[in-house]
């Protein structure tokens, strides 16, 4: 006998439900109390089994053709920064996020358009009472005449008011757990991009951006608070935004572009997080399916599985049985398990992935950043991948609601003209003395920040004090904040406050990278007494040949973050900022650019901008020789090839054994390593786990150093008079040859200059033109044109690709407005140690214009691995004979002029070819050069379109200079630069989670 059936709810498990059941034969009718089908909704995944069910239903090609193309999530912190990052391909779909993304409604229509021929759909109307009449159930609706049925399904969401017409209970079946989200479009902007991105904020929140796939035009938001339960979801949509605005006001991020959009969205929405625990599924005739009998919450990312499977099975079981009471029993034996499993949250959840305090967001940043390394060395199956992150997970909860923080206290410490910094100081006894390692930092010195406030209980085990301060002006700490100008005296103050204080020996040393390792050169230049050691790695070249000028060319990019968001300082509140750096091109004049792009005045970005010639601004913070020579104590710096102050570091090594009276007692180690991971030696400096990649590459196991461990020997030999290290002054990685030389001098001595000279065959415009680099100048003659448009520039997007290290940049190479130029492969291994110049015989149709250098390693598979340190090296024109001064160019003159790319430390292996690029833009790191030789800040000049030549003669060749060396050996090793991206991974065959052979069985297909 055909079987009508009525379900309630025309979401995704009615459809799903319907589909099946039409299939195996009986006629079915949907009512939805919206008055249409409702499209509206944020992304959904589809998992496991959830994914077989599509599969089995022959949806699979098409779901995936309307996914969102969402490629990973980056948890982010307040700067934007990525501190853990999980692709889809790397977690087999099976994790943050799923291999099927989909706007719900999406999902939703589909599911509809392959039902409603064959379906009956009612909108607008709803159960309003059920009663059992034995052989029928009789149902009346709110709008349309009482209806009989033989079976009826309620699958109408977590608050199903169905649900309770059937199932009478004093309690309630909705398990609280203490959140909200609201979700919500907001307009689409370039720098989304196709990885979601999550961000916490103190005070249990969370702001959550993800890619929805629709033509690029908007981006899905949630916003999740944390907190007990307090009636949010009584509110109308009205007072719901409302209190949005009140909870994030401060969030920080980019929280003001989501607030301000949630004000005009029209899809918006606010649910309480929940679950739905029924001791039962089914009364009589009646069932209930999806999240009105087994909500899992979104919390599992399985709620749109557990729909489709709920429906798949329970279909399945109605039609093998003829009895429905055998059926329901059925369904709810083979279902209980996955359900049971689906509502198994992580240790913690919810409330780890919101952590109410600062300590707790670097706890979970902490833990996901080990979780991410961690989930690449065991594997991506789901079992161990389950168990890693599971085991850390568990950890984390323990850490989090766990004070392992050692005690510290909170002083003010006053500086020779009254202002006082923040300063907090850790020691394992008051009654006790230690030598005390201080840390001076502008980014902030609690746990959160990038600081070295994670060591401390290190210290402590090792017999230390460890002190961090607030810089000037930043954080907790009073005052201005200027570039540099106070940190040799305010370094000075401090030691001595520390050296007097009943805790310390009086002996102390500084720790500290980045800016807070160059505080360390200006405080070591004031020779306070007790000062005795430093330990100054990653830090900045002199002026104008490191950020903000580069050669002269202004780093646009990093002057607004660096100075908006990295540094910890309390400014005015944001009023109406726009991020999207391809806005800005329009922008002029570049001096007042702050407020257009960061939504308030930024007095030290327009310090920069006002002083582009090396005057006395410049010359105030430079070191002279004589500096060099009062700093007679010993220093430990770690460097990296791939870090962005790279020249920096060496160059202070070279001056300080070249003027200091203490010649050997300094020490320089250059590794594989970034700007953020060279002062740990390639680790996490959270997490103490390795960093096994650097962009596109892996980092060789042997090219790691315990970074942390190496400076507590140099710290015991200067604060604690041990036996001095016994170390090599300069210590070298060569990356590609896998080995560490320890060469006496850098550049090494027994380096020699070889030199590789630019040629085409007509034309060397993009990787597909012909130009190349061969080892001779013979028979060189010709030129290279390109045309610079400053509207056109090379865009890289900052935030989805990291182009300050080794990656593949073959996208950026496919324009007209660039010169490519390429050797055949190498016979023999080609290692270069040393600065790399490049030398061109060079015209341009503008009075002033950019020239951007680009060195690659070609791997075998093609692939153009970037070298070098930070994103390129560069020259503005009208800086070609000095710093000091600005000299436009005639239009259509032959200069000469002369690029450093700076160091490199690299072989190029057998099979290889090294490459160059040559272009006049790299936006928006460095501002695009108008070409109208205007004065940077205040041009309001229309930007001029250059025509650029390349000459190379015979006798004026243009070229490459490389320092070389014989190629050092590594026995045994093999060592390949294949991309990370492309390593092969383990993976398990795809299995169902849910007792696979019964699924085949019950799948009755006619």
């Amino acid at each position: 006998m055909l079987k009508h059936i009525l379900i309630s709810g025309a979401g995704i498990a009615g459809p799903t439900l319907a589909f099946w059941l039409v299939r195996y034969g009986m006629k079915v009718t949907v009512i939805e109390r919206a008055p249409q089908l409702r499209v509206a909704g944020q992304t959904i995944d589809i998992r496991g089994a959830g994914l077989e069910v599509v599969r089995k239903m022959g949806l699979e090609d098409t779901i995936r053709a309307k996914t969102t193309q969402e490629k990973g999530i980056n948890f982010v912190d307040r700067e934007n920064r990525i501190q853990a990052a999980f692709s889809v391909d790397t977690m087999g779909g099976q994790s943050f996020v799923s291999e099927i993304e989909i706007l719900r409604g999406e999902l939703a229509t589909l599911l509809y358009d392959q039902t409603h021929n064959d379906t009956e759909y009612i909108f607008g109307d709803k159960i309003t009472a059920i009663v059992d009449r034995g052989d029928r159930v009789q149902a009346s609706f709110a709008n349309a005449a009482d209806r009989d049925f033989d079976l009826v399904i309620i699958a109408d969401g977590l608050n199903s008011k169905t649900r309770e017409l059937v199932f009478e209970s004093s309690t309630s079946p909705i398990l609280r757990l203490g959140q909200y989200t609201s979700y919500f479009s907001i307009p689409y902007e370039e720098s989304d991009g196709t990885w979601s991105r999550w961000y916490n904020a103190p005070g249990g929140r969370c702001v959550f951006l993800r890619p929805d796939g629709q033509g690029s035009t908007t981006t899905r938001a949630f916003l999740t608070i944390s907190s007990s339960p307090n009636g949010l979801e009584k509110l109308d949509v009205k007072g719901q935004k409302a209190e949005m605005h009140k909870l994030f006001a401060d969030a920080g991020w980019e929280t003001p572009r989501v607030l301000s959009a949630m004000e005009k969205s029209t899809d918006f929405y606010l649910q309480e997080v929940a679950q739905v625990k029924m001791d039962m599924w089914s009364k009589d005739r009646l069932a209930l399916l999806g999240d009105a009998g087994y909500c899992p919450s979104p919390i599992s990312g399985m709620g749109t599985s557990v729909a489709i499977v709920g429906a798949y099975i329970l279909a399945g079981e109605i039609a093998r049985h003829e009895n429905h009471k055998d059926a329901f029993a059925s369904y709810e034996t083979l279902l209980r398990p996955y359900i049971t499993k689906a509502q198994s949250l992580p240790p913690g959840a919810p409330h780890f992935a919101t952590p109410q305090t600062e300590w707790g967001i670097w706890t979970l940043h902490t833990v996901l950043s080990a979780a991410s390394f961690g989930i690449r060395k065991v594997g991506y199956g789901g079992f161990r991948y389950s168990i890693y992150l599971n085991t850390f997970l568990r950890l984390a909860d323990t850490i989090t609601n766990t004070k392992v923080e050692p005690n510290f206290v909170t002083v003010h410490v006053p500086m020779h003209d009254g202002i006082e910094l923040a300063v907090d100081y850790f020691v394992l006894s008051s009654t006790n003395k230690y030598p005390a390692i201080v840390e001076i930092t502008p980014y902030g010195r609690s746990l959160n920040r990038p600081n070295f406030r994670n060591e401390a209980d290190y210290w402590l085990k090792y017999g230390y004090a460890f002190v961090i301060a607030d810089a000037r002006g930043t954080g907790d700490s009073g005052g201005e904040f200027i570039f540099l100008s106070h940190e040799g005296k305010d370094g000075y103050d401090l030691i001595e406050w520390i050296a007097r204080q009943p805790w310390s020996t009086g002996r102390i040393g500084m720790r500290g990278a980045s800016y807070s390792g160059e505080n360390q050169w200006f405080t070591a230049r004031e020779k306070p007494p007790h000062l005795s050691c430093i330990t100054p790695s990653a830090t900045p070249a002199e002026p104008m040949h490191g950020v903000p000028y580069e050669n002269g060319a202004f780093a646009l990019y990093w002057a607004l973050t660096w100075i908006g968001s990295s540094l910890n300082i309390n400014y005015s509140s944001v009023v109406d900022a726009h991020p999207d750096p391809k806005t800005w091109l329009n922008y002029r004049p570049l001096r007042t650019l702050d407020v257009y792009a960061m939504g308030r005045e930024l007095s030290l970005y327009r310090t920069f901008i006002d002083h582009p010639t090396y005057d006395d601004f410049w010359r105030s913070i430079s070191f002279t020789p004589d500096d060099f020579a009062q700093i007679n104590i010993p220093t430990l710096a770690f460097t990296g090839w791939f870090d962005s102050t790279l020249t920096g570091t060496i160059e202070h090594y070279q001056r300080i054994t070249q003027y200091s009276f203490r010649k050997t007692d300094h020490f320089l180690i250059v590794g594989p390593y970034s700007h953020v991971t060279a002062p740990d030696g390639g680790y996490d400096f959270r997490t103490d786990l390795p960093v096994p990649t650097i962009g596109d590459i892996p980092v060789p196991e042997n090219g790691l150093l315990r970074a942390r461990d190496m400076t507590r020997e140099f710290y015991d030999w200067c604060l604690k008079d041990r036996a001095r290290p016994v170390w090599d002054p300069i210590r070298l990685f060569v990356i590609g040859s896998n080995v560490w030389i320890t060469p006496k001098v850098f550049p090494p001595e027994q380096t020699r200059e070889v030199s590789l000279f630019l040629m085409s065959n007509g034309t060397a415009k993009s990787i597909r033109g012909n130009g190349r680099l061969q080892w001779t100048s013979d028979h060189i003659a010709g030129s290279d044109h390109y045309v610079y448009d400053p509207m056109n520039p090379i865009f890289i997007d900052m935030r989805n690709k990291s182009y300050e290290f080794p990656v593949d940049i073959n996208q950026i190479l496919d324009r007209n407005d660039i010169l490519v130029y390429t050797t055949e492969k190498l016979d023999q291994p080609l290692t270069v140690v040393g600065d790399v110049v490049v030398e061109l015989l060079f015209s341009s149709s503008a009075q002033d214009t950019d020239l951007v250098i680009q060195l690659m390693d070609v791997m075998p598979d093609g692939s153009s691995i970037k070298l070098g340190a930070g994103f390129f090296s560069q020259l503005r024109l009208r800086y070609r004979d000095g710093f000091e001064h600005e000299t436009l160019m005639t239009p259509g003159m032959n200069y000469s002029v002369r690029i450093n790319l700076n160091e490199v430390g690299h072989t190029f292996l057998p099979q290889h070819r090294v490459r160059l690029a040559i272009t006049s833009s790299f936006y928006p790191w460095l501002s695009a050069n108008p070409n109208t030789g205007g004065p940077i800040a205040t041009d309001t000049q229309p930007s001029v379109i250059a025509n650029q030549t390349i000459f190379y003669t015979r006798d004026q060749p243009s070229k490459i200079r490389l320092l070389v060396i014989d190629t050092p050996r590594n026995a045994g090793a093999k060592y390949s630069f294949k991309r990370f991206n492309q390593m092969k991974e383990s993976k398990t065959e795809y299995r169902i989670n849910l007792f696979e052979s019964k699924l085949k069985h019950i799948c009755l297909v006619k």
